[in-house]
Formats: C-alpha cells, structure tokens, sequence
C-alpha cells in the first residue's frame, strides 16, 4: 500500500528530483575548475592525486569531496527498498544514518568565505552557496526516501516521530564534525574516544555550550526545511 508521500512523489517525480540533483552537482563542479581555471591552478605540479590535500584552503577542492559524501545517504537511501531482511534493513537504515550529516555539513563551509587574492568574494560566495544548496537537497531528497520506507516498514504513526529524531541526530552529527572534528570513519576507526567525546557532551554540556549551540540552530533549520520542502512536493 502507497503511503501518504509516494502520492506526492512517485516515480517519474523521483526521477525528475534525481535529474536535477545531479544537474545541480554538475553546476557546481563547473564552478569549481574554473575557480582552479582561473587562478592558474597546475596540475601537473602534482605527482599522486593524494597531494591535492595541501592546496584545500586555496583550490577548495574540499568542497567536491563533501558533496560526494553528502550524495552517500541518497544513494545508500535508493538501495534500502530492495532489502527484505530485518537485519539488513536496520544494518542499512545505520549506514544511512551515519552519513546523512555529511550532507547539511556543507552548510557549514561558508565559513571559508574570506576574501582571496585573484577571485572576487561573490564569486566564492556563488560557489560556496552553491555547494551547499545541493547538499542540503541531496540529504532532504534522501531523508523523503527513508521516510516513505519507514513509514511503509513502521506505520506512519512511527514515522512521524521518528523523522523528527533523526533531524536532530543529523544537527549533533553536524556539531560532532564541524568543531569536534570527527567524521563517519571514526565511527570504526576510533569509536572508544568518539563514545567518551560524545558522553561528555551529555554529562557536561555547558563545557561546549558555545559551539553546541549549532547542534540545536542546525536541528531547527533542518527541521523548518525539510518540512517546507515536503509541502513544496505536496503543493505539486
């Protein structure tokens, strides 16, 4: 039985937003080489890809890499409805879960804007703006797929609870990688000190009552537009 989105999205719609997605991204990647176009970026300067690390704060080339990231809970997101297992649905719904922050995190790069020898500031604002515009979409058009699955998986009672819960784990998880510094790896790769960092939080928030802040800003903007880009489909 079709829930209550599916009737405002259904697939030739879910095809059209995945079109648009991925226009989108293109723009931005076009901005991006002719900024490294533009202030005479050499390529050949560079013996492994990996090098391109050094030159973030002057190609931003960051910025493609977090809007790859960003795109993995949507891909992940598309998968989820072929899986019949239990297990597999709740092994797929964490993975997806660990990387949805990754795409409001872009949001938070317009902190880079600063003014740059040999490029106009509006030009990295149109870039930044850019970059972070289509992640933030990536993870709503994301998030509107696992909503519909949990709903057809849980009831829509359930699910109306529960999307608001994952918004604001999503806002922490953008607090955690933004000036805690952790980012979905550490998940396997360190999990002892991200389990104590994130206990701190908990036991002593005031310690971080300043930066934390953004955890709570971020859930509610989340929150606001998420929904607004939900009565956008419905109006359609």
């Amino acid at each position: 039985m079709k829930t209550e989105l599916l009737r405002y999205l259904p697939d030739t719609r879910q095809r059209e937003l995945f079109g648009l997605l991925s226009l989108s991204t293109l723009f931005c990647g076009v901005l991006l080489l002719f900024r490294m176009y533009y202030t005479g970026f050499d390529w050949a300067g560079f013996a492994h890809p990996w090098e391109l690390r050094h030159t973030r704060g002057t190609t931003f080339l960051f910025l493609a890499w977090n809007l790859f990231l960003a795109w993995v809970p949507y891909l992940i997101s598309t998968r989820m409805g072929g899986l019949r297992k239990r297990w597999s649905r709740g092994v797929a719904l964490i993975a997806w879960l660990l990387f949805f922050p990754n795409a409001p995190y872009i949001l938070t790069d317009l902190l880079h804007l600063h003014t740059r020898p040999g490029v106009p500031k509006w030009y990295d604002l149109m870039l930044l703006l850019s970059f972070a515009w289509t992640g933030l979409l990536v993870g709503f058009a994301s998030l509107l797929r696992v909503q519909e699955l949990l709903a057809q998986w849980w009831g829509r009672r359930v699910t109306r609870f529960t999307v608001p819960v994952l918004i604001v784990l999503c806002g922490y998880g953008v607090f955690l990688g933004r000036f805690q510094r952790w980012n979905t790896w550490d998940v396997l790769q360190r999990p002892g000190a991200l389990f104590q960092d994130v206990l701190g939080h908990f036991t002593d928030p005031f310690t971080h009552g300043g930066t934390l802040g953004l955890a709570v800003v971020m859930s509610g903007f989340l929150l606001l537009g998420y929904y607004t880009f939900q009565s956008f489909l419905k109006i359609r």
